[in-house]
């Protein structure tokens, strides 16, 4: 998000660096169709795979488009926007039932179905390790975050090579006195993380991307205030807090 109004991160990441090869196997490109002859594709958001033929990313990024779903479609096992890997179509997407756009994001989950299963290889595809159900994250672990966004505030189109960026969990006290200065909630279901001198981070191009802690799925890009700025880090949905839901419609 550009300027001072709190907006969906649609994506990250700044201060960050080309993914390896393989290196995130989970790692989907949610791509919205262009209308056209031959079709194209935007990529609009990040996403991770679940299973077969679940995948998982942000509320925000399918909500206003669920009458819609063969506008969109994943690609998977690539670390290039427009090279390689799979395109898969949707079959279904579940938003939250509390997902509140107006309440700062509050459940901004959602799972999506791919009509054709992931080829889930374990090297270029693979599901996302997942936490517990309510399993903790500490101050200070540090995490990965991953995606296709923009590199810097102010770009306006996607990085073609994936990246990523190590980044610190932030204390939620200290995220929700940040984010309650410009009129904003943390819920307990967030969490945060960025570098608090800012210049690394999230910004525009891959809502619903993953946040690592180990190799674990822990969150999910949501938004955050400005492009990697100081004293305001990203806010991620707390994927631990949705665990039993998640399980509850993939299984």
């Amino acid at each position: 998000m550009v300027g001072d109004a709190l907006e969906p991160v649609h994506g990250l990441v700044v201060g960050g660096q080309d993914a390896a090869e393989n290196e995130f196997p989970s790692q989907l490109s949610l791509q919205l169709l262009r209308p056209g002859e031959p079709p194209s594709y935007r990529h609009a958001c990040g996403a991770s795979v679940l299973n077969q033929y679940w995948a998982l990313t942000a509320a925000h990024c399918v909500a206003s488009r669920l009458q819609e779903m063969q506008s969109m479609s994943v690609v998977s096992g690539t670390t290039r926007l427009n090279e390689g890997g799979t395109r898969h179509k949707l079959q279904a997407a579940i938003v939250h039932p509390g997902y509140d756009v107006d309440d700062s994001w509050l459940h901004d989950i959602a799972l999506i179905k791919v009509v054709e299963p992931f080829p889930l290889d374990g090297v270029k595809v693979a599901a996302a390790r997942l936490p517990q159900q309510g399993q903790p994250v500490q101050d200070d672990d540090v995490a990965i975050v991953v995606g296709w966004g923009l590199v810097q505030e102010t770009d306006t189109q996607p990085s073609e090579r994936l990246q990523k960026a190590e980044l610190r969990i932030i204390n939620q006290l200290e995220c929700q006195c940040a984010y309650k200065s410009v009129g904003e909630s943390v819920h307990d279901t967030n969490l945060c993380a960025g570098v608090l001198q800012g210049g690394i981070g999230a910004c525009q191009g891959d809502s619903g991307g993953p946040l690592f802690v180990d190799g674990v799925l822990v969150g999910l890009t949501s938004f955050s205030l400005g492009c990697a700025r100081p004293n305001f880090p990203a806010v991620f949905t707390r994927v631990a807090s949705y665990i039993d839901w998640i399980a509850q419609h993939i299984e």
